[in-house]
């Protein structure tokens, strides 16, 4: 019995009517890093703006009523926001 994603090749090999090669499994591996993907070119264009985090240290206290709240350590953006920055636009 075939699986789900073998059909599908074997439908789109014979229904494929470029010119291209169709590369092997281990070929396509080889040629992984040099493919350009939607997710890769939006991260080249638009670059994420540095926001840091920062680390707050809450030193243990009490409640309201009585009870201990231990010491604890939180993280959280700068910014609330992540920001993006324009294509060429310099950082």
């Amino acid at each position: 019995m075939e699986k789900q994603g073998e059909k599908m090749e074997k439908f789109f090999q014979s229904n494929n009517n470029t010119s291209l090669p169709v590369l092997t499994k281990q070929e396509q591996g080889l040629n992984a890093g040099f493919v350009r993907t939607q997710s890769s070119e939006l991260e080249n264009n638009f670059p994420v703006l540095p926001n840091p985090v920062l680390n707050m240290f809450v030193y243990p206290h009490l409640t309201k009523f009585g009870n201990p709240i231990p010491g604890y350590t939180t993280n959280f953006k700068l910014y609330e926001l992540d920001r993006y920055a324009l294509p060429n636009e310099a950082l």
